[in-house]
């Protein structure tokens, strides 16, 4: 059984996956879709949303989302590319969906939020 970070409590098998799951999001920006996670972990799209939920107490869409919406915060506080350029690479559809996305999380459009964090 693997133990946690000090080693003070024991993780099970679950706490692990559900560990790597969330590492595998954090570390891959290209990750966009739950399928990519499926894939990665051989997991059902169910599967990963119970395994999600009920460690962790969120969806697997919501690591996604705050994985890409945490770098859409640092390109706009460096100023490097344009709002349809983030969101290209970020892997929205469009330029208004990930404005929507970026308001309802942050209550400010994007440009307020540069406008606002630039260094």
């Amino acid at each position: 059984m693997a133990t946690s970070c000090g080693g003070s409590l024991p993780i099970d098998p679950e706490g692990v996956l559900v560990n790597e799951v969330v590492a595998f999001v954090e570390g891959h920006s290209d990750v966009t879709r739950m399928a990519q996670i499926c894939a990665e972990f051989d997991l059902s799209e169910r599967a990963l949303q119970r395994l999600v939920h009920r460690r962790i107490g969120l969806t697997p869409k919501w690591l996604i989302q705050r994985r890409r919406l945490q770098e859409a915060a640092e390109r706009l506080r460096q100023r490097t590319t344009t709002l349809g350029e983030t969101a290209a690479v970020l892997g929205y559809a469009d330029q208004p969906h990930f404005i929507r996305d970026f308001s309802r999380v942050t209550s400010m459009t994007p440009g307020e939020f540069a406008t606002l964090h630039s260094s």
